[in-house]
């Protein structure tokens, strides 16, 4: 009975580490499927597969749009 429960442990072990390693590859970016829906609707970089998404990158300055916009307004500099 207990070389069974090892055995299972085992495998667990074993299927666990081949979901990481799948996880890693190029064919498959990080985070989740729908985190990269997330990430690519919202322009965000939640599940670390967009690093150009991240705030404060060339494409996607510091704060929010509206943060932005409210500076512009007021001639402040929260959002940075």
């Amino acid at each position: 009975m207990k070389s069974i429960r090892l055995i299972a442990v085992g495998v667990l072990a074993l299927g666990t580490a081949a979901c990481d390693r799948q996880q890693a590859s190029p064919a498959n970016p990080p985070g989740t499927a729908a985190e990269r829906s997330l990430d690519r609707a919202a322009g965000t970089n939640v599940s670390g597969a967009f690093p150009m998404q991240s705030d404060g990158m060339p494409g996607n300055p510091p704060g929010t749009a509206a943060g932005r916009a409210v500076d512009r307004t007021l001639g402040t500099s929260g959002s940075r």
